[in-house]
């Protein structure tokens, strides 16, 4: 039987961090972080939006922020070949939102520029997604084209992502999505429509991918990762990443959400 898993003073999120080392362009973190700990009441629903069935109060969460940008600091310190950071469900507060910040500004200046040398100015508000690179490695800039061809083909998920093209010191170029889409319950229409307008978004690109760029997809799918079957495209996704409570059962479950969809070349988790 699964042992529950229960909110304490040494939790970072319910969902468990990613990487994925490409031969070209470094390694890359996704992490979900979690929105602050809340039980959300809409008409006739009530659920909670995080694995631990927990409202957390003020001072944890700004206590659990700071835990959050310390370990980030110590990925990029730990990690050497760490160029891309992709995070997902950053604080909605304006105030948590400096805070985090700051605490991690703090953090990135206690490393040496040469050996990561943080971009910070990636967070996305609508998405409340961000994206850190490493500028030593990486030029970065918007793609509104991606954007927009994602847009026509997953039907309203835009807005819950990040696109971006990353080109390395080879001008080799990386397009990169961090997204994280919504959640809808397993199985139904939209589920399945979720899942299919993404392999058509991902067959599409493949055809108008005249220059031979690579594409990476990331973040908080809310599908089961390993469950895709795509010809050309490699799935790279840990198993039992993310704590989800279920609220008519009041029970834990571990789901695979996140990881990464790689177009191109070969990678590898590290566990």
């Amino acid at each position: 039987m699964q042992e529950t898993i229960k909110y304490d003073s040494t939790i970072l999120s319910d969902h468990e961090p990613q990487f994925f080392t490409t031969q070209k362009f470094g390694t890359i973190l996704t992490w979900n972080i979690l929105y602050k700990c809340d039980l959300i009441v809409r008409e006739n629903h009530r659920y909670y939006n995080n694995g631990f069935a927990y409202i957390e109060g003020e001072e944890e969460y700004i206590a659990r922020l700071e835990r959050i940008t310390q370990k980030i600091y110590d990925f990029i310190t730990e990690k050497h070949d760490l160029s891309i950071l992709a995070l997902q469900e950053l604080p909605l507060n304006l105030n948590h939102m400096v805070f985090f910040n700051e605490t991690l500004n703090n953090y990135m200046h206690k490393i040496e520029a040469k050996v990561f040398n943080a971009c910070l100015n990636y967070f996305d508000v609508v998405s409340d997604n961000m994206i850190i690179c490493d500028a030593n490695r990486l030029y970065v800039e918007s793609n509104a084209t991606l954007k927009k061809s994602f847009q026509n083909i997953v039907k309203n998920q835009a807005s819950r992502g990040q696109f971006y093209t990353f080109t390395n010191s080879h001008n080799e170029k990386l397009d990169f999505i961090n997204i994280h889409l919504k959640w809808y319950e397993p199985y139904s229409y939209n589920y399945d429509e979720n899942i299919k307008n993404l392999l058509s978004f991902i067959d599409n690109y493949k055809q108008n991918n005249v220059e031979g760029r690579d594409l990476i997809i990331t973040g908080d799918f809310n599908f089961d990762l390993n469950a895709l079957e795509y010809p050309d495209i490699e799935i790279h996704a840990a198993i039992n990443t993310t704590v989800v409570y279920v609220n008519d059962q009041g029970t834990q479950e571990l789901q695979t959400n996140d990881g990464f969809i790689y177009l191109n070349n070969p990678g590898k988790i590290i566990k």
